[in-house]
């Protein structure tokens, strides 16, 4: 048992240094690739910067005809308030005074076939 451990640790003596510079590899290789992950998102970000920057100017010359269309908006609702309000009270007056209104017409309507019979008779 003792030769077997002797002739293990021998091995392991002779392969550990191998065994160190595949990991050493194995590290640069996979810093490489992070360092060169790193110079890829720095340029895409840069990319972003002038396109959000860009994308700021294009808003900022929306901007005006959005307002513009906001006053519109509000113009038009203020109109149509104004309006509904103006049916509304006619038509309350209207419901209110129905009967006067009916009575002023039938009396018209009477005085005009009135003003006609005149008019044949003095003929």
């Amino acid at each position: 048992m003792n030769s077997f451990l002797d002739t293990l640790y021998e091995a392991s003596h002779q392969f550990l240094p191998l065994v160190g510079i595949i990991t050493l590899v194995v590290v640069i290789i996979f810093l490489t690739k992070l360092i060169n992950l790193a110079d890829a998102i720095a340029k895409t970000l840069e990319k972003t910067d002038t396109t959000i920057d860009l994308v700021d100017k294009s808003i900022e010359k929306i901007q005006d005809p959005l307002d513009a269309a906001v006053r519109v908006a509000g113009s038009v609702d203020r109109a149509y308030d104004i309006s509904l309000k103006a049916i509304s009270s006619a038509k309350d007056y209207v419901d209110k005074n129905a009967k006067n209104i009916k009575a002023k017409i039938d009396q018209m309507t009477v005085e005009e076939n009135d003003n006609e019979e005149g008019e044949i008779e003095n003929d």
